[in-house]
């Protein structure tokens, strides 16, 4: 029985009476939106409590740097789901007309807002430079740094080759220490790789439905994200999580699994695991 004529049972599973699983999917998925836009919200919000209170600084520490790290990966894996959602065959026009919606919705937004950022940051460095400083300026050369090439390090921004400054723009380079690049907006590297997730779906398909193929390319994207993502939450310097998450998702849209009616038949467990290994997680970052 499918997605489509799959009935939610009644009580065991605390689900709603006479909703098909894809219907039930399609409301929890619409409920979450705004909670999770919110959760995300609040990762990028800087929070702190004063020394004399401990407990409070804990407390800011597991809800910010702990809890909130659920949205992105749920944000890959309902893309994915949705992506896939009734979706039977994925030939070269199924592919053509989502990546054509994708480009609309992601890519432009991305280029666009990483463009007029990159635009600012060029303005402030050739006429205020003291100004560019004060406002991520010496952060923006760094950020520059790999296109630099054979550029002294106390360059301006003039020196830095066209090409090389609106590649870095849009791909992203590696700053502070990160290994893997981000975006000049980079907040935008999520909009960066689920764009890109999606252009590879046509390869996720045929794998993804494949008895044997399946379990192994979301146990290899698993263990890449994991090994990759240097903690227990999702790392926001490469595509591994989106990866991961997006398959995830697909692949549940793909063998027709209702993951609302799932969430719901496991959700004892599942809250155990996940208090034990979030516990960890602010444990481990505390001692760290």
């Amino acid at each position: 029985m499918n997605a489509e004529t799959q009935k939610t049972e009644t009580h065991a599973a605390g689900t709603p009476q006479n909703l098909s699983a894809a219907e039930l999917d399609s409301r929890v998925a619409a409920g979450l939106r705004f909670p999770l836009i919110a959760l995300i919200a609040i990762i990028h919000v800087t929070v702190a409590a004063p020394a004399e209170f401990p407990a409070a600084q804990s407390a800011i520490a597991l809800f910010q740097n702990v809890l909130t790290r659920v949205a992105v990966p749920l944000f890959f894996f309902i893309s994915g789901y949705f992506y896939f959602f009734k979706t039977e065959n994925f030939g070269v026009q199924a592919w053509a007309a989502k990546t054509h919606s994708r480009v609309k919705t992601l890519l432009v937004p991305y280029v666009v807002w990483n463009a007029v950022s990159a635009l600012q940051f060029f303005l402030r460095w050739k006429f205020s430079p003291e100004t560019a400083a004060g406002a991520g300026g010496a952060d923006f050369l760094q950020w520059l740094a790999v296109f630099r090439g054979g550029v002294p390090e106390n360059a301006v921004l003039t020196d830095v080759p066209a090409l090389g400054f609106l590649f870095a723009a849009l791909a992203g380079t590696p700053l502070d220490g990160d290994v893997f690049p981000r975006p000049l907006v980079g907040q935008f590297w999520f909009v960066r790789d689920l764009f890109f997730v999606g252009i590879f779906s046509f390869a996720w398909f045929p794998i993804l439905k494949n008895r044997f193929g399946a379990p192994i390319l979301l146990c290899a994207a698993g263990a890449l994200w994991f090994a990759l993502g240097n903690d227990l939450h999702v790392n926001a310097q490469f595509a591994t999580p989106g990866i991961f998450f997006f398959c995830l998702g697909a692949f549940f849209a793909i063998r027709r699994i209702g993951f609302a009616a799932l969430a719901c038949k496991i959700r004892v467990p599942a809250t155990l695991v996940y208090t034990v290994l979030a516990f960890a997680d602010w444990r481990w970052d505390a001692l760290g």
